[in-house]
């Protein structure tokens, strides 16, 4: 499940770079994510992603790069705050986490992330505080799917 998080994040970012900047492309940089890319689909199976320094920093490399061209694109922020978690650098994580949940309030998953690494700096209250906005938000998300009831008109499991 990890593995196809991290390979469809790899080839979303490929794509936007390609993509949504068309007049602006660094052609060597697309090359360099897509491969990034195909590495980590075939580190897929193997089971072998993140797994030791190497390929953290490998995957670094990459994602610093995509992260220079376009230092606003949300996803190749959260894939280096991500390995920035992973690897143990948790204070860059924090940095880099507080920074895209400000810009992106809704996004669950950074939420999750930021819950996390509070959670390895012995940061309680703050960990405590986006546990209750995970909540929050997750509560939100399911009462706008469809047939979703609203809570306390009969919504609720008895």
């Amino acid at each position: 499940l990890r593995n196809d998080r991290w390979n469809h994040r790899s080839r979303r970012l490929a794509r936007s770079i390609r993509v949504e900047r068309p007049n602006d492309r660094d052609p060597q940089a697309e090359g360099a994510v897509e491969a990034e890319a195909q590495r980590i689909a075939g580190a897929r199976g193997s089971g072998h992603l993140g797994r030791g320094a190497r390929r953290l920093d490998d995957a670094a490399v990459y994602l610093e790069r995509a992260n220079s061209i376009r230092p606003g694109d949300l996803t190749a922020r959260q894939l280096l705050a991500s390995l920035r978690l992973q690897s143990g650098k948790t204070d860059e994580a924090v940095v880099m986490l507080e920074a895209i949940v400000k810009d992106a309030p809704e996004l669950i998953e950074a939420h999750v992330q930021l819950a996390t690494a509070y959670g390895r700096l012995k940061r309680t209250a703050d960990a405590q505080r986006e546990r209750e906005i995970i909540d929050r938000l997750t509560a939100e998300a399911q009462a706008r799917q469809p047939g979703a009831k609203p809570a306390g008109k009969g919504g609720g499991v008895r």
